[in-house]
Parts: C-alpha cells; sequence; structure tokens
C-alpha cells in the first residue's frame, strides 16, 4: 500500500495494525506468557517496520452499564498515575457505536473473524486552511462557496488515493475498507482546524466564538459527500493536544470541555486529547464516557472519548509533553 501511494506522489506518514481484542490471542489469565507474548509481538513489528500496533477493544457485556464505565474511567485514571507526565492516556480511550476499519488510533479495531483488510486516513486540515485563504471575499457566499472549493480538492485528492487502494485490493487480496475523510490537523499551525476556521470567517473571529457550531456542521457535510467508498468518522476531528491553533484558543478560555461536546454532535468524533485536571475523580470521567456514549447511540454515530488527567495540575495550569512529537502545550481543562 506505501508503495502504491508514493508511486502517486503522497507522503506515508505511518503504518498502523489494528487486530480483534486481545482477549482473543492473549494469555491474559498467565503473567508470564502473557509478558512472553508481548515482547513477541513488539519484536515482530519492529522488523516490520510498524509504527503503532493497537491490540483491539476489550470486550464487556453488550450494551451501556454503568459498571463497565466505572471501569473505563478507573482504566485512564491509572494510566494517568504512570510515567510520561499523564500521556499514558494517549493511548487509550472508550468508544461507543464505533465500526470495526476506522483507521484512526486508538479507536482502531478489527472485527474476529473478519478478512485481513486495510483503510486509509488523511492529514489534511492544511489543505482546508489553504482553501479558506485563496477564495474571493464576497461575504455573502464566501462560507458556500469555500465549501464546494474544499470538496472538489478532496474529491481529488480522495479518488487519487482510492485508486491505489483498489489496485493493493485487487493484486494483494486484501479487504479494502474506505477512508475516512474525516478533517485532521497537524501539528502546525498552518495545519490547524482553528486557524482555518477563522481563515474562512475573519474580521474579529475566533475559533470557540459564535459561528464554530456552524461551521464544523458544514464542513462535515463535506467530508460526508465524498464520492468514495467512506469508513470511520467522517466528520471534523477537534484535538486539542494535536492542534496548535485549538491549544491557543483553549489557553484564551475560548473552548471548553462543554463547549466540545456540543460540537460533537455536528462534527461527530468526540473528545479526542483533552487535557483535564489531575484532580478529576473516577466518577467525573464516568460521566463524561456516559455523555458521550449517550450522544454516539442516540445520534447513531461514531463517538469516542480520549482524555489525559494530569495529575498535580488544575485548571488554566499549562500541561507540557517535553520529547513527545505528538503533542503540544496546553491549558488544563475542568470536566465540569
Amino acid at each position: 500500500m506505501e508503495s502504491e501511494l508514493v508511486a502517486r506522489g503522497f507522503e506515508v506518514q505511518s503504518l498502523r495494525i489494528s487486530t480483534n481484542s486481545f482477549e482473543d490471542y492473549l494469555s491474559i489469565d498467565d503473567d508470564h506468557k502473557f509478558a512472553q507474548e508481548l515482547e513477541l509481538i513488539r519484536n515482530t513489528l519492529s522488523r516490520h517496520g510498524a509504527n503503532f500496533f493497537n491490540f483491539g477493544p476489550a470486550r464487556s457485556a453488550i450494551g451501556l452499564y454503568a459498571d463497565d464505565l466505572a471501569w473505563m474511567g478507573k482504566v485512564a485514571d491509572c494510566c494517568s498515575t504512570l510515567a510520561d507526565g499523564g500521556s499514558n492516556n494517549f493511548r487509550f480511550c472508550a468508544f461507543a457505536n464505533a465500526p470495526h476499519g476506522i483507521p484512526f488510533f486508538p479507536v482502531s479495531y478489527h472485527k474476529s473473524g473478519s478478512p485481513p483488510s486495510f483503510s486509509i486516513a488523511l492529514e489534511n486540515a492544511e489543505l482546508v486552511r489553504e482553501v479558506f485563504s485563496n477564495e474571493p471575499h464576497d461575504e455573502a457566499t464566501r462560507v458556500q462557496t469555500c465549501m464546494q472549493s474544499l470538496k472538489h480538492e478532496l474529491e481529488l485528492i480522495c479518488k487519487r488515493v482510492e485508486e491505489a487502494a483498489l489496485e493493493v485490493e485487487q493484486k494483494n487480496g486484501f479487504n479494502y475498507l474506505g477512508i475516512d475523510t474525516s478533517i485532521n490537523p497537524a501539528l502546525s499551525r498552518e495545519g490547524s482546524v482553528a486557524y482555518a476556521f477563522e481563515s474562512l470567517l475573519r474580521k474579529e473571529f475566533r475559533f470557540g466564538g459564535a459561528g464554530t457550531l456552524g461551521i464544523a456542521r458544514a464542513l462535515t457535510s463535506v467530508v460526508k459527500d465524498i464520492p468514495v467508498k467512506r469508513v470511520g468518522y467522517c466528520g471534523l476531528m477537534l484535538p486539542i493536544l494535536e492542534d496548535l491553533g485549538l491549544a491557543e484558543r483553549t489557553n484564551q478560555g475560548r473552548v471548553s470541555v462543554q463547549g466540545l461536546l456540543a460540537w460533537s454532535s455536528v462534527c461527530g468524533v468526540g473528545l479526542d486529547t483533552v487535557p483535564v485536571e489531575g484532580k478529576s475523580s473516577t466518577e467525573e470521567i464516568r460521566n463524561l464516557y456516559l455523555d458521550i456514549a449517550s450522544m454516539a447511540h442516540r445520534l447513531g454515530k461514531p463517538l469516542s472519548c480520549r482524555i489525559l488527567p494530569m495529575r498535580g495540575l488544575k485548571e488554566g495550569e499549562i500541561a507540557e509533553f517535553p520529547g513527545n512529537p505528538y503533542l503540544c502545550s496546553c491549558a488544563v481543562l475542568p470536566i465540569n
């Protein structure tokens, strides 16, 4: 897959592997054997140059039970006490209503019994900002014109990617699940979703103000209308710790957990890489998961929740991740 995309002029950022539930193939009831199996997986991945590996979801009773949510809250709380300044929750999330085959980690997983398959995600927020910055200044039609231009550009790119994917499916027999057409930021000023919004609305607008939800909905409509085989969220991603503009507006008090929840109702991804107070209780975390799960099932869409409780930090204090190439510094938010 990588060679097919590179031959077409694309840069492949990472190759990622997701499996069915780890309970299907790891000896979770034998610590010694479990450790040996993990080491075997680590060595195999290293030999093949795989950057990321996802063990698949833990299994639990079907349905939305408070006990399950409480257990996940305890896991998030436990992860925050480990090394790396709380960033271990970068590798853990709770999700609801999410189908298998989503290419974005950590929600990605493979359905037990399904044939080997692959899906593709794009890092495309820089394109969004470029389109929003270069369109004409006619305020009356600006949003509509920009959305039409963006759809055209994304369609061209996604069709080229899909050509490569179909070629791989035909040659190698792997099942092509589709492209997650979500708007996905890069950790740069040019690749910020927040700054893209501000390029579109201009004047005194800042991300988080009136108009944010409307543009989120419009962008989501665009990515859900790209005429390729789609899989996953196909929405707008707002990961605070992976978007310099979002982090800056959070530092200014323009972004809150409740605001992110509201935007999730129209843009459809959930809460992603949100730093919250270290004193957040397992009950607060559980209740946040409950909100996400309830919204996902009510709206019939996949949503996930990846929060990072930052031990020792209170609201407004800056969470930092020195040496971590995937996360930026940002003010800590209260859950409530």
